[in-house]
């Protein structure tokens, strides 16, 4: 990891008076937000490469539906719409997961 410049580093928890040169903190704290932190990221991109498995498989799935099945189709868009919001829906945690890992973790 290249080396982090005092200024940004200040903006970080640790304030300006704690901050150090090394990007990889030795502080034990920082040792837990980084594990905590590397959760919540790797938790979102499994999320997303499973919705975007599950999105190609609906838009296939829309594909084979025969025009006449309105039915199907309304299904298959209901479920196109619901997979939108949850990916909305992750991506607007995820700040708020950053920031409660940071503060309080």
């Amino acid at each position: 990891m290249p080396p982090v410049e005092q200024a940004i580093a200040a903006w970080t928890a640790l304030g300006p008076i704690r901050a150090s040169l090394n990007p990889r903190c030795p502080r034990k704290e920082c040792a837990k937000t980084d594990s905590l932190v590397s959760q919540s990221f790797n938790a979102a991109a499994r999320t997303a490469c499973t919705g975007n498995a599950l999105v190609i498989l609906l838009a296939a799935l829309r594909k084979t539906v025969s025009v006449y099945d309105q039915d199907s189709k309304n299904l298959v868009d209901s479920a196109l719409s619901a997979h939108s919001q949850l990916t909305r829906n992750v991506e607007e945690a995820m700040p708020s997961a950053i920031y409660v890992i940071d503060r309080y973790g």
